[in-house]
């Protein structure tokens, strides 16, 4: 079974993102973080396969958690969803990220997305 975290400091989106991902409840095991700072504690002592986080959060934001997730865990699936996206995030996106989403996001996108990454995941590795 694959490992997914999801990452976004508003209360209110984790929320919802449990409802939407019970779809889910069969292929994936989902963690979830109110913060960067608790997602990096989560990824110190688990493996995942995908990691989607949102951009802008305190403390520790989306950029900062992705650059120690590609450090520690190479080949797991980064993908940022924010509501703020510029020409800026294309080099975001070949250095950091394989995937940018762009909030709000249809569910049947998201989950279809989050398919592709898993059955596709070797292309992503060491990108």
């Amino acid at each position: 079974m694959a490992n997914l975290l999801f990452v976004d400091d508003e209360q209110y989106i984790i929320m919802g993102m449990k409802r939407l991902f019970k779809a889910l409840a069969s292929e994936l095991e989902i963690d979830y973080a109110t913060s960067g700072k608790e997602a990096l504690s989560k990824i110190q002592s688990k493996n995942f396969d995908v990691i989607i986080t949102d951009l802008f959060m305190p403390e520790i934001d989306g950029i900062e958690l992705l650059e120690k997730v590609k450090e520690t865990q190479p080949n797991t699936v980064r993908i940022i969803m924010t509501g703020h996206i510029d020409a800026s995030f294309e080099k975001m996106k070949n250095d950091l990220a394989h995937i940018i989403l762009s909030k709000p996001i249809r569910n049947e996108a998201l989950i279809d997305t989050i398919r592709n990454c898993i059955y596709n995941k070797e292309k992503f590795k060491q990108q």
